[in-house]
């Protein structure tokens, strides 16, 4: 069912590891700021094994479709009284961006002054660049234009940090694939995923949370300070402020984005809405940033999109985006 594929940090292909010496199945998380996880390799080899390296790439496939692609970022060996292994904390490839800083030019001190989703390319073309091999890549559809300049600052930022000052100004969700496709957009207007209540969905559970509400916000930019606010989350439910630096933000125009973006998400309690789904829905075709929608239930939930998953070989914990409703298990 699964075959795992090791290529050297060239893309030289190595070898194919034996389905036989492999001693645990793939799961790992997905997030909408962290991305896919980290996922441990137990194989059965002996302990003075050296066929893979740190820095060797492993490709999981699941019958012939891509699942993850991971970088060894250690190697652990292992020997008891009778049994020898060798441990791979295998780690996403997205995380070498977060050893790159982002520079313009000649500095690594600037501004750009562009649509956030311009911004992100040229950090992703940055990124291949330095590291030519071209690692991440996009089309015009996977990057949508945001319609709205933005004024961000950057000061030694790493890559990674550099694009979520980006999408920070925006409502948009930014999630890079297991083939390292990077995907900026706009939420779907419709469902990706249709769910069937019995059939795929095994559970379902509606939590309520007040803690991080705020009504307004005392936000601190570049060169001023501005207090938001939305009167009908303070009538509803009191007055809650929040004081936050944002310094990065150079002008009115990036604040005021920030902002709306902000107070959407957080001026009424947080409903976390979870999904169990098993295998009679094909999990390797979910990714963060899909939505879904839940059939033969009296409850309305309809495209609301994916924020964080978790994987296994037969189960998927679906986390989803705010939800109308009061904490409860609904099915189970």
């Amino acid at each position: 069912m699964f075959n795992y594929k090791v290529y050297n940090l060239s893309w030289v292909y190595k070898f194919t590891i034996n389905i036989k010496d492999v001693k645990n199945l793939p799961s790992f998380t997905a997030n909408e700021s962290g991305w896919q996880g980290e996922c441990k390799l137990l194989l059965n080899y002996n302990f003075e094994t050296t066929t893979i390296e740190n820095t060797d790439i492993i490709h999981i496939y699941k019958d012939t479709s891509l699942l993850y692609t991971w970088i060894v970022q250690d190697v652990f060996r292992k020997i008891t009284n009778n049994s020898e292994e060798v441990e791979l904390p295998l780690l996403w490839l997205w995380t070498l961006p977060t050893y790159l800083l982002y520079k313009d030019t000649w500095s690594y001190v600037f501004s750009k002054n562009q649509d956030p989703s311009v911004i992100i390319k040229n950090i992703i073309d940055y990124i291949n660049t330095t590291y030519t091999a071209w690692w991440l890549n996009y089309d015009v559809w996977s990057i949508e234009t945001y319609w709205t300049v933005v004024d961000i600052d950057f000061d030694h930022d790493t890559c990674l940090d550099a694009i979520k000052k980006c999408i920070a100004t925006t409502d948009f969700k930014l999630f890079i694939d297991k083939d390292w496709k990077v995907y900026f957009k706009s939420k779907p207007v419709s469902a990706t995923h249709i769910l069937i209540v019995w059939k795929d969905v095994e559970q379902i559970n509606l939590e309520e949370d007040s803690e991080k509400l705020v009504n307004r916000l005392i936000l601190k930019r570049k060169s001023w300070t501005t207090i938001y606010e939305d009167t009908t989350s303070q009538t509803n439910y009191w007055l809650k402020e929040l004081y936050l630096e944002k310094t990065d933000l150079a002008d009115s125009v990036s604040a005021n984005e920030f902002w709306n973006n902000y107070i959407s998400t957080y001026k009424n309690p947080i409903n976390k809405t979870s999904i169990r789904i098993n295998n009679n829905f094909t999990l390797e075709n979910i990714k963060v940033s899909d939505t879904i929608q839940v059939k033969n239930f009296n409850y309305i939930i309809n495209n609301l999109q994916i924020v964080k998953y978790s994987y296994t070989i037969d189960k998927m914990k679906l986390e989803l985006e705010v939800f109308d409703s009061f904490g409860k298990e609904l099915i189970s």
